[in-house]
C-alpha cells in the first residue's frame, strides 16, 4: 500500500509556506486518513513547534549541507511556482 498525502506546500499566491502543520493522530499512530493534510514526520530530528515544523529553504533549492537538519525536508520535488499555477488553473 503506497501512502498518499495532499500537503499543501504553498499558498494561494504559489509561495512556499514557512512552517507546515504536524498531524497529531500520526505521531500517536492513530491516523488512519487516507489523503491526510497534515504531515506525518518519520525523522525524530526535526524540530517541532506549536504542532508545526519549519521548512527547510536550504532543502528546497536541493542544498541543504546539515547532516541531521532539523528543518523539515519536503519529500517531493516541487514545480517552480508558475508552473503551480498554471497546472492549477488548467484543473479547475
Amino acid at each position: 500500500m503506497t501512502e498518499q498525502y495532499v500537503y499543501r506546500y504553498r499558498n494561494i499566491f504559489f509561495q512556499l509556506l514557512d512552517t507546515l502543520p504536524v498531524c497529531q493522530d500520526f505521531n500517536r499512530q492513530l491516523c488512519n486518513r487516507p489523503a491526510c493534510k497534515f504531515i506525518h514526520l518519520h525523522d525524530g530530528n526535526v524540530e517541532v513547534v506549536d504542532n508545526r515544523v519549519t521548512v527547510c529553504r536550504d532543502a528546497v533549492k536541493g542544498a541543504c549541507m546539515r547532516p541531521q537538519c532539523k528543518y523539515y525536508h519536503i519529500p517531493v520535488a516541487l514545480p517552480p511556482a508558475p508552473l503551480m499555477a498554471i497546472s492549477a488553473s488548467s484543473s479547475s
